[in-house]
């Protein structure tokens, strides 16, 4: 059976240490990096999406949709090969992998794609509509 100390977890939970400093120094400078990078590259890829238009085919507003979504995740990819080209600012023998910026990723890029959900408003009315 798993033996399961709470004890360990809640001092682990608790300490600050220089172990502790530098893994939540690199979490903030990591934080910082992807907020500039993601920032750059999602306002990039708005500006060169297509504007949604009520007018256009479903078909093109769904190939829209899907080829934004993937340059999304093909700069996500990048993004994340980017911003850990930058060292930590203290020498660590391991990083922290627990955080890759998926969260200010997210953030950033659910912000800067304000063309998405215009795209999927329009969509889903008219998938609601031919239903009725």
């Amino acid at each position: 059976m798993y033996d399961y100390n709470y004890k360990n977890q809640l001092n682990d939970l608790i300490s600050f240490d220089k172990k502790r400093f530098k893994e939540l120094t690199e979490i903030i400078q990591y934080s910082i990096i992807y907020i500039i990078v993601c920032l750059i590259f999602g306002i990039i890829l708005n500006k060169i999406s297509p504007d949604p238009d009520e007018n256009e085919k479903t078909y093109i507003i769904l190939l829209d949709l899907v080829i934004q979504s993937i340059l999304i995740s093909l700069c996500v990819y990048y993004i994340r090969k980017i911003c850990h080209l930058i060292p930590p600012l203290f020498n660590m023998k391991k990083h922290t992998y627990a955080y890759n910026g998926d969260i200010m990723i997210a953030i950033i890029f659910f912000t800067t794609q304000t063309k998405i959900p215009r795209k999927i408003d329009i969509l889903h009315k008219r998938f609601l509509e031919n239903n009725k």
